[in-house]
Protein backbone atom coordinates (compact mmCIF):
# COMPACT_ATOMS: atom_id res chain seq x y z
CA UNK A 1 0.00 0.00 0.00
CA UNK A 2 0.99 3.91 -0.24
CA UNK A 3 3.49 5.24 2.64
CA UNK A 4 2.89 8.38 3.79
CA UNK A 5 5.71 9.81 1.98
CA UNK A 6 4.13 8.61 -1.70
CA UNK A 7 0.54 10.45 -0.50
CA UNK A 8 3.17 14.13 -0.22
CA UNK A 9 4.09 14.47 -3.07
CA UNK A 10 1.38 14.41 -4.94
CA UNK A 11 0.49 17.93 -4.74
CA UNK A 12 -1.02 19.09 -8.25
CA UNK A 13 -4.91 19.66 -9.01
CA UNK A 14 -5.02 16.41 -11.11
CA UNK A 15 -2.97 14.46 -8.52
CA UNK A 16 -4.86 15.33 -5.96
CA UNK A 17 -7.95 14.20 -7.00
CA UNK A 18 -6.98 11.06 -8.48
CA UNK A 19 -5.24 10.38 -5.10
CA UNK A 20 -8.36 10.38 -3.42
CA UNK A 21 -9.70 7.35 -4.89
CA UNK A 22 -6.51 5.82 -4.13
CA UNK A 23 -6.36 6.74 -0.03
CA UNK A 24 -9.93 5.86 -0.47
CA UNK A 25 -9.27 2.06 -1.97
CA UNK A 26 -6.87 2.10 0.53
CA UNK A 27 -9.11 2.46 3.32
CA UNK A 28 -11.66 0.17 2.16
CA UNK A 29 -9.04 -2.91 1.87
CA UNK A 30 -7.79 -1.93 5.69
CA UNK A 31 -11.55 -2.82 6.24
CA UNK A 32 -11.49 -6.05 4.26
CA UNK A 33 -13.95 -4.47 1.51
CA UNK A 34 -11.23 -5.69 -1.46
CA UNK A 35 -14.25 -5.31 -4.35
CA UNK A 36 -14.43 -1.41 -3.26
CA UNK A 37 -10.78 -1.45 -2.99
CA UNK A 38 -10.19 -2.56 -7.07
CA UNK A 39 -13.18 -0.08 -7.57
CA UNK A 40 -11.61 3.06 -6.21
CA UNK A 41 -8.27 1.69 -7.97
CA UNK A 42 -9.91 1.36 -11.17
CA UNK A 43 -11.40 4.73 -11.21
CA UNK A 44 -8.15 5.95 -10.17
CA UNK A 45 -7.43 4.35 -13.78
CA UNK A 46 -9.99 6.66 -15.40
CA UNK A 47 -8.40 9.77 -14.50
CA UNK A 48 -4.73 9.42 -14.67
CA UNK A 49 -3.87 5.95 -16.90
CA UNK A 50 -1.79 3.59 -15.15
CA UNK A 51 -1.19 5.56 -12.79
CA UNK A 52 1.50 4.14 -10.84
CA UNK A 53 0.19 4.00 -6.84
CA UNK A 54 -3.30 2.18 -8.36
CA UNK A 55 -1.37 0.19 -10.99
CA UNK A 56 0.52 -1.04 -8.82
CA UNK A 57 -2.27 -2.04 -6.11
CA UNK A 58 -4.14 -3.82 -9.10
CA UNK A 59 -1.28 -5.64 -10.18
CA UNK A 60 -1.35 -7.65 -6.36
CA UNK A 61 -4.94 -8.00 -6.99
CA UNK A 62 -3.96 -9.64 -10.38
CA UNK A 63 -1.95 -12.19 -9.01
CA UNK A 64 -4.52 -13.05 -6.54
CA UNK A 65 -6.63 -13.30 -9.22
CA UNK A 66 -4.30 -15.58 -11.36
CA UNK A 67 -3.21 -17.91 -8.51
CA UNK A 68 -6.78 -18.86 -7.85
CA UNK A 69 -7.61 -19.29 -11.32
CA UNK A 70 -4.70 -21.60 -11.59
CA UNK A 71 -6.17 -23.53 -8.38
CA UNK A 72 -9.88 -23.62 -10.67
CA UNK A 73 -8.00 -25.13 -13.53
CA UNK A 74 -6.39 -27.82 -11.69
CA UNK A 75 -9.59 -28.80 -10.09
CA UNK A 76 -10.75 -29.18 -13.42
CA UNK A 77 -13.07 -26.19 -13.43
CA UNK A 78 -12.26 -24.56 -16.95
CA UNK A 79 -14.94 -21.79 -16.85
CA UNK A 80 -14.31 -20.80 -13.36
CA UNK A 81 -10.50 -20.55 -14.18
CA UNK A 82 -11.33 -18.30 -17.77
CA UNK A 83 -13.58 -15.95 -15.47
CA UNK A 84 -10.49 -15.84 -13.08
CA UNK A 85 -7.99 -14.81 -15.49
CA UNK A 86 -10.36 -12.39 -17.82
CA UNK A 87 -10.51 -10.61 -13.92
CA UNK A 88 -6.43 -11.04 -13.45
CA UNK A 89 -5.76 -9.72 -17.35
CA UNK A 90 -7.93 -6.58 -17.15
CA UNK A 91 -6.62 -5.33 -13.70
CA UNK A 92 -2.98 -6.03 -15.11
CA UNK A 93 -2.84 -6.29 -19.52
CA UNK A 94 0.85 -6.63 -19.04
CA UNK A 95 1.50 -10.17 -17.60
CA UNK A 96 1.79 -12.14 -20.39
CA UNK A 97 1.36 -15.18 -18.46
CA UNK A 98 -1.86 -15.01 -17.82
CA UNK A 99 -2.41 -13.59 -21.47
CA UNK A 100 -1.03 -17.17 -22.25
CA UNK A 101 -3.01 -19.64 -20.31
CA UNK A 102 -6.02 -17.70 -21.18
CA UNK A 103 -5.61 -17.96 -24.59
CA UNK A 104 -4.56 -21.63 -23.93
CA UNK A 105 -7.77 -22.62 -22.32
CA UNK A 106 -10.15 -20.75 -24.98
CA UNK A 107 -8.29 -22.83 -27.34
CA UNK A 108 -9.28 -26.09 -25.35
CA UNK A 109 -13.09 -25.42 -25.43
CA UNK A 110 -15.35 -26.62 -27.93
CA UNK A 111 -15.26 -24.98 -30.81
CA UNK A 112 -18.38 -22.75 -31.77
CA UNK A 113 -19.58 -19.49 -34.24
CA UNK A 114 -18.58 -16.31 -32.56
CA UNK A 115 -20.81 -13.88 -33.56
CA UNK A 116 -18.31 -11.26 -32.76
CA UNK A 117 -15.50 -12.32 -34.46
CA UNK A 118 -17.84 -11.91 -37.34
CA UNK A 119 -17.77 -8.26 -39.58
CA UNK A 120 -21.09 -9.32 -40.56
CA UNK A 121 -22.05 -5.63 -42.36
CA UNK A 122 -18.82 -5.55 -44.84
CA UNK A 123 -17.34 -7.74 -47.47
CA UNK A 124 -13.75 -7.49 -47.10
CA UNK A 125 -13.39 -8.27 -43.31
CA UNK A 126 -9.38 -7.75 -43.20
CA UNK A 127 -10.31 -3.81 -44.32
CA UNK A 128 -12.85 -3.19 -41.98
CA UNK A 129 -10.99 -4.95 -39.14
CA UNK A 130 -7.48 -3.12 -40.17
CA UNK A 131 -9.54 0.49 -40.61
CA UNK A 132 -12.02 0.09 -37.40
CA UNK A 133 -9.25 -1.46 -34.91
CA UNK A 134 -7.40 1.79 -35.81
CA UNK A 135 -10.04 4.12 -35.17
CA UNK A 136 -11.26 2.76 -32.34
CA UNK A 137 -7.37 2.60 -31.12
CA UNK A 138 -7.27 6.42 -31.70
CA UNK A 139 -10.80 7.05 -30.02
CA UNK A 140 -10.34 5.51 -27.31
CA UNK A 141 -6.65 6.47 -27.08
CA UNK A 142 -7.97 10.03 -26.63
CA UNK A 143 -10.40 9.00 -23.91
CA UNK A 144 -7.93 7.12 -21.98
CA UNK A 145 -5.22 9.42 -21.86
CA UNK A 146 -6.98 12.55 -21.51
CA UNK A 147 -8.72 11.63 -18.33
CA UNK A 148 -12.33 11.58 -19.77
CA UNK A 149 -14.11 9.43 -17.08
CA UNK A 150 -17.07 7.42 -18.16
CA UNK A 151 -18.67 4.31 -19.66
CA UNK A 152 -18.53 3.18 -23.47
CA UNK A 153 -21.85 3.04 -25.25
CA UNK A 154 -22.43 1.46 -28.45
CA UNK A 155 -26.11 2.07 -30.62
CA UNK A 156 -26.29 -0.70 -33.41
CA UNK A 157 -24.45 -3.97 -32.05
CA UNK A 158 -25.29 -6.38 -34.87
CA UNK A 159 -23.31 -9.37 -34.19
CA UNK A 160 -21.30 -7.62 -31.48
CA UNK A 161 -17.93 -7.52 -33.95
CA UNK A 162 -16.85 -3.53 -32.83
CA UNK A 163 -18.48 -4.11 -29.44
CA UNK A 164 -15.66 -6.78 -28.87
CA UNK A 165 -12.95 -4.69 -30.24
CA UNK A 166 -13.93 -2.36 -27.61
CA UNK A 167 -13.51 -4.40 -25.28
CA UNK A 168 -10.19 -5.91 -26.00
CA UNK A 169 -9.13 -2.01 -26.55
CA UNK A 170 -10.47 -1.32 -23.62
CA UNK A 171 -8.42 -3.90 -21.37
CA UNK A 172 -5.42 -2.99 -24.15
CA UNK A 173 -5.55 0.22 -22.89
CA UNK A 174 -6.53 -0.21 -19.08
CA UNK A 175 -9.06 1.77 -19.14
CA UNK A 176 -11.45 -0.03 -16.71
CA UNK A 177 -15.40 1.28 -18.15
CA UNK A 178 -18.27 -0.23 -18.43
CA UNK A 179 -19.72 -1.59 -21.92
CA UNK A 180 -22.94 0.00 -22.43
CA UNK A 181 -24.79 -2.05 -25.56
CA UNK A 182 -27.77 -0.73 -27.10
CA UNK A 183 -29.67 -2.75 -30.38
CA UNK A 184 -33.15 -4.03 -30.87
CA UNK A 185 -31.57 -7.50 -32.23
CA UNK A 186 -35.03 -7.66 -34.57
CA UNK A 187 -33.70 -5.16 -36.39
CA UNK A 188 -34.51 -1.59 -37.69
CA UNK A 189 -37.61 0.03 -36.75
CA UNK A 190 -40.18 -0.74 -39.66
CA UNK A 191 -42.23 2.43 -39.17
CA UNK A 192 -39.77 5.44 -40.46
CA UNK A 193 -39.34 8.82 -40.19
CA UNK A 194 -40.17 10.51 -43.44
CA UNK A 195 -36.65 12.24 -44.02
CA UNK A 196 -35.21 8.63 -44.03
CA UNK A 197 -37.98 7.05 -46.36
CA UNK A 198 -36.79 9.91 -48.84
CA UNK A 199 -32.89 9.51 -47.87
CA UNK A 200 -31.37 8.09 -50.90
CA UNK A 201 -30.00 4.83 -49.38
CA UNK A 202 -33.07 4.03 -47.57
CA UNK A 203 -34.67 4.54 -50.95
CA UNK A 204 -32.71 2.26 -52.78
CA UNK A 205 -32.98 -0.79 -50.80
CA UNK A 206 -29.99 -0.39 -48.51
CA UNK A 207 -31.47 -1.92 -45.61
CA UNK A 208 -34.11 -4.03 -46.74
CA UNK A 209 -33.38 -6.57 -44.86
CA UNK A 210 -33.64 -4.29 -41.20
CA UNK A 211 -30.34 -5.29 -39.84
CA UNK A 212 -32.46 -8.17 -38.27
CA UNK A 213 -30.15 -11.37 -36.26
CA UNK A 214 -33.00 -12.62 -34.72
CA UNK A 215 -32.32 -15.69 -37.70
CA UNK A 216 -28.61 -15.72 -36.67
CA UNK A 217 -29.71 -16.59 -33.14
CA UNK A 218 -31.65 -19.19 -34.79
CA UNK A 219 -28.32 -20.56 -36.65
CA UNK A 220 -26.76 -20.73 -33.38
CA UNK A 221 -29.49 -22.18 -30.92
CA UNK A 222 -29.12 -18.54 -28.58
CA UNK A 223 -30.41 -15.57 -28.37
CA UNK A 224 -28.32 -13.18 -29.51
CA UNK A 225 -28.05 -10.82 -26.85
CA UNK A 226 -27.32 -13.69 -25.16
CA UNK A 227 -24.47 -14.94 -27.00
CA UNK A 228 -22.57 -11.33 -27.20
CA UNK A 229 -22.67 -11.70 -23.19
CA UNK A 230 -21.37 -14.48 -22.94
CA UNK A 231 -18.87 -14.09 -25.97
CA UNK A 232 -17.21 -10.61 -24.68
CA UNK A 233 -17.38 -11.98 -20.90
CA UNK A 234 -13.91 -13.59 -22.21
CA UNK A 235 -12.60 -10.52 -23.06
CA UNK A 236 -13.59 -8.37 -20.04
CA UNK A 237 -15.73 -9.30 -16.90
CA UNK A 238 -19.60 -9.99 -17.72
CA UNK A 239 -20.60 -7.23 -14.63
CA UNK A 240 -19.06 -4.76 -16.95
CA UNK A 241 -21.40 -5.67 -20.32
CA UNK A 242 -24.45 -4.40 -19.68
CA UNK A 243 -26.40 -4.90 -23.38
CA UNK A 244 -29.36 -3.30 -23.25
CA UNK A 245 -31.98 -4.90 -25.80
CA UNK A 246 -35.09 -3.08 -27.68
CA UNK A 247 -35.36 0.14 -29.82
CA UNK A 248 -33.82 3.80 -28.46
CA UNK A 249 -37.19 4.84 -28.04
CA UNK A 250 -37.75 2.49 -25.55
CA UNK A 251 -34.39 2.00 -23.83
CA UNK A 252 -33.46 5.09 -24.09
CA UNK A 253 -36.30 5.86 -20.85
CA UNK A 254 -34.95 4.30 -18.57
CA UNK A 255 -31.95 6.58 -16.46
CA UNK A 256 -28.68 5.35 -16.63
CA UNK A 257 -27.38 7.78 -14.47
CA UNK A 258 -23.51 6.94 -16.26
CA UNK A 259 -21.23 10.17 -17.91
CA UNK A 260 -20.31 8.77 -21.68
CA UNK A 261 -16.20 8.78 -22.31
CA UNK A 262 -17.25 7.52 -26.10
CA UNK A 263 -20.24 6.88 -27.85
CA UNK A 264 -20.36 4.60 -31.14
CA UNK A 265 -23.15 5.69 -33.45
CA UNK A 266 -23.83 2.98 -35.75
CA UNK A 267 -27.95 3.44 -35.90
CA UNK A 268 -28.46 4.14 -40.19
CA UNK A 269 -30.93 6.22 -39.93
CA UNK A 270 -31.38 10.17 -38.99
CA UNK A 271 -34.40 9.33 -36.78
CA UNK A 272 -32.34 6.61 -34.77
CA UNK A 273 -29.55 9.02 -34.32
CA UNK A 274 -31.26 12.04 -33.22
CA UNK A 275 -33.10 9.80 -30.55
CA UNK A 276 -29.55 8.35 -28.95
CA UNK A 277 -27.95 12.15 -28.87
CA UNK A 278 -31.67 13.56 -27.30
CA UNK A 279 -31.62 10.80 -24.90
CA UNK A 280 -27.88 11.31 -23.74
CA UNK A 281 -28.50 14.99 -23.36
CA UNK A 282 -31.56 14.04 -21.66
CA UNK A 283 -30.43 12.08 -19.06
CA UNK A 284 -27.40 13.85 -18.71
CA UNK A 285 -24.60 11.26 -19.94
CA UNK A 286 -22.76 13.71 -22.19
CA UNK A 287 -19.27 15.81 -21.16
CA UNK A 288 -16.81 17.79 -21.91
CA UNK A 289 -14.80 15.61 -24.31
CA UNK A 290 -17.11 12.95 -25.18
CA UNK A 291 -16.23 11.30 -28.33
CA UNK A 292 -18.98 10.68 -31.06
CA UNK A 293 -18.32 8.13 -33.77
CA UNK A 294 -20.74 8.16 -36.44
CA UNK A 295 -20.39 5.12 -38.30
CA UNK A 296 -22.60 6.21 -41.01
CA UNK A 297 -21.91 9.60 -41.40
CA UNK A 298 -21.46 9.62 -44.97
CA UNK A 299 -24.45 7.79 -45.56
CA UNK A 300 -27.05 9.28 -48.81
CA UNK A 301 -24.35 10.58 -50.38
CA UNK A 302 -23.22 12.29 -47.76
CA UNK A 303 -25.74 14.73 -48.02
CA UNK A 304 -25.89 17.14 -45.19
CA UNK A 305 -30.26 16.50 -45.40
CA UNK A 306 -29.81 13.07 -44.34
CA UNK A 307 -29.27 10.75 -41.93
CA UNK A 308 -26.25 10.88 -39.06
CA UNK A 309 -25.68 14.57 -40.63
CA UNK A 310 -28.62 16.18 -40.20
CA UNK A 311 -29.22 14.31 -37.52
CA UNK A 312 -25.99 16.43 -35.52
CA UNK A 313 -26.55 19.10 -37.07
CA UNK A 314 -30.57 19.40 -35.62
CA UNK A 315 -29.09 18.43 -31.88
CA UNK A 316 -26.58 21.19 -32.02
CA UNK A 317 -28.41 24.20 -33.30
CA UNK A 318 -30.65 24.04 -30.47
CA UNK A 319 -27.76 24.00 -27.54
CA UNK A 320 -25.75 26.35 -29.04
CA UNK A 321 -25.32 28.06 -26.01
CA UNK A 322 -23.99 24.63 -24.43
CA UNK A 323 -22.31 22.65 -26.51
CA UNK A 324 -19.70 22.81 -29.68
CA UNK A 325 -17.78 20.23 -31.70
CA UNK A 326 -14.26 19.60 -33.11
CA UNK A 327 -13.90 17.19 -35.95
CA UNK A 328 -11.48 14.99 -34.68
CA UNK A 329 -10.93 11.47 -37.33
CA UNK A 330 -12.52 10.37 -40.22
CA UNK A 331 -11.89 6.77 -41.19
CA UNK A 332 -13.14 4.63 -43.60
CA UNK A 333 -15.39 5.74 -47.01
CA UNK A 334 -18.31 6.08 -44.50
CA UNK A 335 -17.49 7.17 -40.89
CA UNK A 336 -16.37 10.31 -38.65
CA UNK A 337 -15.61 10.78 -35.12
CA UNK A 338 -15.69 14.53 -33.01
CA UNK A 339 -15.00 15.43 -29.58
CA UNK A 340 -17.80 17.35 -27.42
CA UNK A 341 -17.55 20.28 -26.11
CA UNK A 342 -19.04 22.02 -22.98
CA UNK A 343 -19.31 26.04 -23.21
CA UNK A 344 -18.69 27.68 -19.96
CA UNK A 345 -21.46 29.14 -18.04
Amino acid sequence: MLSSTELEVLDTPDDRRVDRFVVEAQRAWEAGNSVKAIDGYCQALRLVNRYPPAKRELDKFAKSFFADAISARDAGDTEGAIVLLVRSRELNPDSGEVRDELKRLLASLTPGRDLTTECLAMPDAARASAIYREAIQTCMEFVAYGGISGEIFEFGVLGGWTARIFAETMVDLHYPAELYLFDSFTGLPRDKHALDQASYDVSRGVWDEEMDVSRLGEQIGEKVPKHIGRSLSRVISAERIKIKPGYFSETLQQPLKRKAALVHLDCDLYSSTKEVLDGLDEMQALQDGTVLMFDDWNCHRANPAFGQRRALTEFLEPRSDRYSISSFLRYGFNSAAFILHEKSP
